[in-house]
């Protein structure tokens, strides 16, 4: 019985196989064909198909040539409606890693001389297509070009007219910066960075070069710590003058929208889970600090939340700041970039102080305190405690947990004083409990001079005993949510 469903010629299987990215916002080449493409339809009994009679008769290696070394080559000029040519074009020694090809610097252009831009090589084979099938060519051999991920931390170093192997690619409009959400295609992540789908990936662009090669060799030192609760770096891209930098995407968003939007959620299995993730987050620091580094800019929006894998990571590590003297407390000022004034320690206003690693802990601190705010009272009390510490005067109550004055800088904010204070009398908040003692080691340890201030393997270790305790006792772990009396008398003392 015969079909009535028209057999697909090999062009437009490949012309189906292109993807097309329409108004993508960091590249004008967007379409590729992506690699199973060549694999699904450049294969011994297809080729043949197209080759001549003569070609398969005096040259029968023809289509394993192509098999091994020239499928690409072979896609473009079926593409492009020159398959006639490719018996010249192995003959001459052209093969796919002599792509991509441009025309000769010969002044002389109607000879079709095209060149490898991989290692100089000639190649006269082109001169029997006209000018319009050599620009075709030059055009197509862009979509057989988007680069492979093969692995976490690679950089890879493109040419300003090759795709990236995006399928979507969108801006992100509320983060700092330049970023844009992405979708990697699954033909093109190999190894560790392939798991069977798409992957879903942050890009962020950086506009110059000196500030593109500070973040990518931070990144390249932080990515052998290996730790878990700190952003892993998919690959570093320079196309042209555009420098990005490629993280996996966070589908839960930082932890600044995580308290807005689990606000409803808050159950004993998430306190639960909040102090694991806190464990995890002075872990990631303890390896900062091992290396010499510390972060600078610690803040919610720097706290990313990866909800498949259910762990807060610390991200834009990027930007922090290494040394080559390791010391716990350094003799002489040193620089980063602006932090965010609401996190910020207040020795930044002293210029006797230099930021030491335990600025990072202060920082720490204060999401500490947000969070264990937050998991009480919920997210619009959390807020009400932030704007209690904004006055008419920015320069001496900015948000920030210290307060500045011309006399002095007051390490301690007097409504954070207060918010600890009503802590403590919290039933949930009592000595011998799980919050109880994180209070009393934020408010003794983190949010102190920087003299008093604990450093990242003192926290964890202290962390860690309240963490196993709270999986331990249920009598220790003691926690009620929304409690009216208590989020009034907390409001109160606002």
């Amino acid at each position: 019985m015969s079909s009535n469903i028209p057999i697909m010629s090999l062009y437009d299987r490949l012309s189906q196989c292109e993807v097309n990215l329409v108004d993508s916002p960091i590249q004008q080449q967007a379409s590729f064909l992506p690699l199973t493409c060549l694999d699904d339809n450049i294969t011994k009994p297809t080729i043949s198909k197209q080759l001549s009679f003569s070609t398969k008769l005096f040259h029968p290696n023809v289509a394993d040539k192509i098999l091994r070394n020239g499928r690409k080559i072979f896609a473009i000029l079926t593409l492009i409606g020159e398959q006639r040519t490719i018996r010249q074009m192995i003959q001459e020694g052209l093969t796919d890693e002599h792509l991509p090809l441009s025309n000769s610097d010969s002044e002389d252009k109607s000879n079709n001389i095209l060149v490898s831009k991989n290692d100089d090589k000639q190649f006269k084979c082109f001169a029997s297509l006209d000018r319009v099938r050599v620009r075709d060519f030059l055009m197509w051999q862009w979509a057989l070009q988007a680069p492979v991920f093969e692995g976490f931390g690679q950089h890879i170093d493109i040419d300003a007219k090759c795709p990236l192997p995006l399928i979507s690619c969108t801006e992100v409009n509320d983060a700092p910066g330049q970023v844009y959400k992405a979708t990697i295609h699954s033909d093109h992540l190999k190894g560790a960075v392939a798991h069977g789908s798409h992957l879903q990936v942050a890009i962020k662009e950086l506009k110059t070069w000196k500030e593109f090669d500070k973040e990518r060799e931070n990144l390249r030192k932080i990515q052998h710590l290996e730790h878990k609760h700190l952003i892993k770096l998919i690959a570093t891209c320079t196309r042209a003058s555009a420098n990005y930098v490629i993280f996996p995407w966070a589908d839960g968003g930082n932890l600044g929208q995580f308290w807005k939007q689990q606000d409803s959620n808050r159950t004993r299995e998430v306190a639960l889970w909040s102090l694991r993730q806190m464990l995890g987050l002075v872990g990631a620091l303890v390896a900062l600090h091992s290396g010499n580094c510390r972060h600078g800019d610690l803040k919610p929006e720097n706290i990313l939340h990866f909800k498949e894998e259910g762990i807060l990571v610390i991200s834009d590590v990027g930007v922090s700041k290494f040394h080559n003297k390791a010391t716990r407390l350094r003799e002489a000022p040193t620089n980063t970039r602006a932090t965010t004034p609401i996190y910020e320690a207040p020795e930044t206003h002293d210029p006797d102080n230099p930021r030491s690693r335990r600025w990072d802990m202060w920082s720490m601190g204060c999401m500490f305190l947000e969070h264990t705010i937050w998991l009480l009272y919920g997210h619009q009390v959390m807020m009400r405690f932030r704007r209690s510490r904004i006055s008419d005067d920015p320069q001496i109550d900015n948000g920030s947990f210290y307060r500045r004055t011309d006399q002095d800088t007051d390490p301690v904010h007097f409504q954070v004083r207060k918010a600890f204070e009503r802590l403590r009398q919290d039933p949930c908040c009592q000595a011998g409990t799980a919050l109880g003692d994180l209070v009393s080691l934020i408010s003794r340890h983190l949010l102190v001079s920087l003299e008093e201030r604990a450093d990242a393997e003192m926290l964890f270790v202290k962390l860690e005993e309240i963490v196993d305790k709270s999986e331990e006792s249920s009598s220790y772990f003691r926690i009620k949510f929304d409690s009216e009396a208590e989020t009034r008398r907390f409001l109160e003392v606002l």
